[in-house]
Formats: structure tokens, sequence, C-alpha cells
């Protein structure tokens, strides 16, 4: 190998093998306050008409899940993982059929999402303070819908969906050191057959650290899932929106 192909793989190896702003390895815990907008829909051959989860299950309100995250940076770029599990429940009336739930019926509704989303980005354009990372990942759903009838005779439809969908991430950050500003994005459309739908993950945040292995962060996270799945012989379509602040801490190594 000549000087030139030398000098030219030092430079790739610099541009690829950098990982997240801060190298180590970082131990996250948080509070994440997300709230469900949108619609739902359960029908055959998707004869099943929106519901929105807000003004007729009831599924509006704000709530709090635990936040865990890991993340690890060295020379294969770096890997994070994070995981929440949010539980809404409400009650209401909805305006069109929900499967076997006739239009009109009052209901009271729970609407459970889990979410596992694993990213490796490395380094592609490394400024100084100011870095930008492409990478991919999974983003795994857990998704419980549970309708039921508030009548003499309760009729109830619960559906659940998991989904593991492969991810598109690019990562942006400046870092000044005891201040860092990032945002993680991913997304992907996918068609399996079963699953046909776009899947949008962002996630911005502001961290502080005060000492060099404590960390201190808030952020925003918003997940968009615009899918349609079948579930037992019925079209079961999602049009949600998950979005919310979230806060913690963490201790870094």
């Amino acid at each position: 190998m000549n000087r030139m192909h030398t000098t030219l793989l030092s430079a790739l190896l610099a541009l690829t093998v950098s990982g997240c702003s801060t190298p180590g390895f970082a131990v996250r815990v948080g509070a994440f306050a997300p709230r469900v907008s949108g619609e739902v829909a359960l029908g055959d051959g998707g004869s099943g008409a929106p519901i929105d989860v807000d003004s007729e299950l009831g599924l509006g309100e704000r709530s709090t899940a635990p936040l865990l995250e890991a993340e690890v940076d060295g020379p294969f770029g770096c890997v994070s993982v994070s995981g929440f599990r949010n539980q809404a429940d409400g009650r209401g009336a909805i305006g069109e059929g929900f499967g076997d739930i006739p239009a009109g019926t009052a209901v009271e509704s729970s609407l459970d999402v889990a979410n596992l989303r694993a990213a490796w980005t490395w380094d592609l354009v490394d400024l100084g303070p100011v870095t930008l990372a492409p990478g991919v990942g999974l983003d795994w759903f857990g998704i419980d819908t549970d309708v039921r009838s508030l009548t003499a005779i309760s009729v109830r439809e619960q559906v659940k969906v998991e989904a593991p969908v492969p991810m598109l991430f690019v990562r942006a950050a400046v870092d000044f050191d005891v201040v860092r500003a990032e945002v993680l994005a991913g997304g992907l459309a996918v068609d399996t057959g079963d699953l046909d739908g776009t899947f949008i993950d962002i996630d911005a945040r502001l961290t502080v650290a005060p000492w060099e292995t404590v960390e201190f962060f808030a952020g925003y996270r918003r997940i968009i899932v615009d899918a349609t799945s079948v579930v037992d012989g019925e079209d079961f379509g999602t049009d949600v929106v998950l979005d919310g602040l979230h806060i913690g801490g963490a201790l870094r190594f």
C-alpha cells in the first residue's frame, strides 16, 4: 500500500469510526410525557371508518412513562438503545363502528404503546463542534388497543399489533462540551403484506454536563405511525401521533 492510499484510508477511518458526540458509555433514566392524537379504524376489508382517539375514545390526556436509554461510543460508531411503555385510558362515544361495536355506542378504551429503539450511527461530517452521522436501526412497536362498549351486554374489541420496523437514521449534533444539542431522526415506509405504512421517529434534546460523569437532559420526541395491518382477518388502521417532552439524567463512564 503506497503513501497516498494510506493517507486516504486514514482520512476515511477518521470520518467513519467516530460516533456519538461524547465518547464512552452512558446510561440515562428519565420520564417521557406523551400525548396520543390521531385516528384508528377496524373493519373487514378496509371497511372500518376512522375514529378519533381523543374526542371519541377519550385517550387524549397526557400521561407519564419511565424512559430508559443506553449508549456506547467506540471505534465502530455510536450504538444507542432506548425504550418506554405508555398507557392511556379514557371514555367516550364512537361516531363510527369499530369492529363489532356499532356507531353511537358509549365506550371505555385503553391504548398501550411500547417502543424499543436501537440505532447505529457513524460520523460522516465532523466540523469540530458540529457533526452529522447517518445510520441504520430498528424501531419495535407494540400497540394494544382495547375498546369495550358500556352497554348491558358488553362488546369488546382488542387488537394487538407488534411490528419490528427497520429504520434509516441521521444524527445531527452541536457539542460545546458542557452543553450539547442533538437530534436523532429516523423513518421508513414498509410494505410486508400484513403491514403497510410509514413510520417516523424524531428525538431532539439539549444536554448539560456540569461534571464529566453526570449529565442532565431535556427534549421532545415525536413518533408518527400511519399504517394498516391485518389482525385476525380484519384491517386495523392507525394514523396516530405520540409526542411529548422528556427529561432525565445520565451517568457517563
